[in-house]
């Protein structure tokens, strides 16, 4: 519901062929957004997101490229996620997903 909600987009949206979604400035992204949504308040939030989503079977690609990864700012990151049944439009498919 995040990822449709008008207030995150600027932290996570679909990507323009709706196959996959992208979370940015995902400092800000765990703070504003994942704080509201779960009870712990701890540092790796973002961290036990992506741990949640790969338990799904979601497949992430970090778009910030290799050489800039080292000591870059979390805000200045953009991590895309994908799954075959994760697509804008097709709640249909959703129940399709299940934990590993």
């Amino acid at each position: 519901r995040m990822i449709n909600d008008p207030q995150s987009a600027c932290y996570i949206q679909w990507t323009p062929l709706g196959i996959s979604f992208v979370v940015s400035n995902v400092g800000e992204f765990s703070n504003e957004i994942l704080g509201s949504h779960f009870k712990h308040s701890n540092a790796s939030l973002f961290s036990s997101f992506v741990r949640q989503l790969n338990m799904y079977g979601f497949h992430k690609s970090n778009r910030t490229p290799r050489a800039q990864r080292t000591n870059q700012n979390p805000n200045d990151q953009v991590w895309e996620f994908s799954h075959q049944y994760f697509l804008r439009g097709r709640e249909d498919l959703l129940e399709k997903i299940r934990r590993k």
